[in-house]
């Protein structure tokens, strides 16, 4: 019984595990979806800080979110620049 009951706790454990890593990828590949095919880079840029804040602890999702983050954020800098001289 004690086997079965610590079976089952980890099994729980980890479908607990994978569920948010699934979460955190999906925002990412939202934010992605956001940047580069709609082009909205404010809404990109606010799903891969959600991502960061919510995800603080896992280290290669946090990555990737920081490295799309940094290239919305050049983009967005780009374009004001860009119509700055115009």
């Amino acid at each position: 019984m004690k086997t079965l009951l610590t079976t089952l706790l980890f099994f729980f454990a980890i479908s607990v595990s994978i569920n948010a890593q699934e979460k955190s990828a999906d925002l990412i590949v939202e934010g992605i979806y956001q940047e580069e095919v709609l082009g909205d880079l404010d809404k990109a840029a606010e799903l891969f800080n959600q991502v960061l804040k919510d995800f603080s602890k896992d280290r290669k999702e946090c990555a990737q979110a920081l490295y799309h983050l940094a290239w919305v954020y050049y983009k967005i800098s780009f374009h004001v620049s860009v119509s700055f001289l115009n």
